[in-house]
């Protein structure tokens, strides 16, 4: 009786052993976390002349529209992150040397919108805040990066 127990006891220390070998650490998780975006930028699209730095504007500036953008990984509300970013790319992040398409078509209206990107750019502060005199020249004008 006494071995019985003896062997019961051993058998239940050895299967709690290799219980404890066979749970992975917590430092082996599979799930690791998703690398932060080497870059990142909010964009708004205002009406021209209304901005968030205008301290005199007597009503608070409402955006027509607003995106953000990741890259390196793509991602963000930005409708196209992988052709934005491949355009950044070619331009190291520099937003005004983005090329036109001299191709493209835009309707001859006047409706400036102000665009104003902040964010940052492989670990540099980045802004940018450029008045056009529509949407579509913004888009056009920008290799669509400004298309959202």
């Amino acid at each position: 009786m006494r071995t019985a127990k003896l062997f019961g006891t051993l058998a239940a220390l050895v299967m709690g052993a290799v219980a404890v070998a066979a749970t992975p650490a917590a430092a082996e998780s599979p799930f690791e976390p998703l690398p932060a975006p080497n870059a990142s930028y909010t964009m708004v699209m205002y009406e021209a002349g209304i901005t968030l730095d205008d301290p005199t504007a007597a009503v608070p500036p409402t955006a027509i529209a607003r995106a953000t953008l990741e890259c390196y990984p793509h991602g963000g509300t930005h409708p196209t992150p992988e052709a934005a970013c491949e355009s950044l790319w070619q331009v190291g992040g520099e937003f005004d040397q983005l090329p036109t398409d001299p191709a493209a078509v835009c309707p001859a209206v006047v409706r400036p919108v102000t665009v104003e990107v902040k964010g940052h750019w492989f670990n540099e502060p980045a802004h940018f805040k450029h008045t056009y005199n529509n949407r579509c020249l913004a888009a056009v004008e920008s290799d669509n990066v400004f298309r959202f």
